[in-house]
């Protein structure tokens, strides 16, 4: 189906200049209006000289186009905002909607932010709360909870004054995201830490494990060393008991017992201070059954604690 071109809006001016708008015109308008396309309608409303502005507004909102919507209202002189402003709030189009508040004058930016909280897009959700006066700060926060987006609902705690902080931190647990539970116990004030350190021990995830015990102060160091020690990822318990202070060494012994990683155990009893030797060298395995091809093992078998040191003096003596 054919569209007005530019050229063709050009000569309907000139013809409308010079007969008005007669039978033809109106009929031009109305095989506009009766197609629906968003595009031309707005077109038509924007360029051609004394088009029914009010005929052409209710085209563009039968159309349901948001861009269209939005355009209309910002550019087409005599538009009814508040029609318009209805209109895009049932596309549930985020990003227009919240172009609406933002660009388009006498808005209601409470009923907007209370429409895009019913969009489930956390990101504008969250762009509308820290960037519009007037948003429904409740609304957003309840429409960033329901999302079960991690990420935002750690940004809107940290950023979007007023927040409820208590309901939050419950939301940010229900996610499972262990990064972004160990952000939100690092930077939002007011974060309840104690279940935040649980909630990630619980989860098990060993490199948030160790970040969580590094960088949030006050952590439970014990809790988090019984579940560094149950993620079997040597290199991390390793980490763990040479970085974090107060780790529980005798409890990441065991947790390093149980993998099969003869390196990361050579290194974990020669240079954690109060390592179970005895524990992690028993339970070391050559790798793929040959000890000539595991040097660790070979080592390992060779390390002995200060104890067995000084049982081997008294046998010389």
């Amino acid at each position: 189906m054919a569209v007005l071109t530019q050229e063709d809006i050009k000569k309907l001016n000139e013809y409308i200049a010079k007969h008005g708008w007669d039978e033809k015109v109106i009929s031009i308008e109305e095989i506009v209006i009766t197609k629906g396309d968003a595009k031309e309608i707005y077109n038509f409303a924007k360029n051609v000289k004394n088009a029914d502005i009010y005929a052409m507004q209710g085209a563009i909102i039968n159309s349901g186009k948001a861009a269209y919507i939005y355009e209309f209202a910002k550019n087409i002189s005599g538009a009814n905002i508040k029609e318009l402003e209805t209109a895009i709030m049932k596309t549930g189009d985020a990003n227009y909607i919240y172009n609406f508040a933002k660009d388009i004058k006498g808005s209601n930016k409470k009923e907007l932010s209370r429409a895009i909280a019913q969009t489930g897009n956390a990101e504008w959700m969250h762009e509308f709360a820290i960037q519009r006066r007037g948003a429904d700060k409740k609304a957003l926060e309840d429409g960033i909870i329901a999302s079960g987006n991690a990420e935002y609902i750690y940004k809107f705690a940290y950023l979007v004054g007023g927040a409820n902080i208590e309901r939050l931190t419950e939301a940010e647990i229900a996610t499972g995201n262990a990064r972004f539970i160990t952000l939100f116990a690092r930077w939002v004030n007011g974060a309840d830490k104690p279940r935040l350190c649980e909630a990630v021990a619980d989860i098990g995830d060993s490199q948030q494990i160790y970040e969580f015990a590094k960088y949030v102060k006050g952590s439970n160091i014990n809790m988090l060393s019984e579940a560094m020690a149950q993620t079997s990822d040597a290199e991390y318990i390793y980490q763990f008991a040479k970085d974090i202070k107060g780790a529980n060494v005798d409890v990441l012994s065991k947790g390093m017992a149980q993998t099969d990683d003869n390196e990361r155990k050579y290194r974990f009893a020669t240079e954690i201070k109060g390592a179970n030797i005895e524990l992690i060298r028993d339970t070391a395995k050559p790798k793929d059954g040959l000890v000539t091809s595991d040097r660790n093992y070979e080592y390992l078998q060779k390390v002995t604690s200060l104890e067995e040191d000084v049982d081997n003096i008294l046998d010389r003596l």
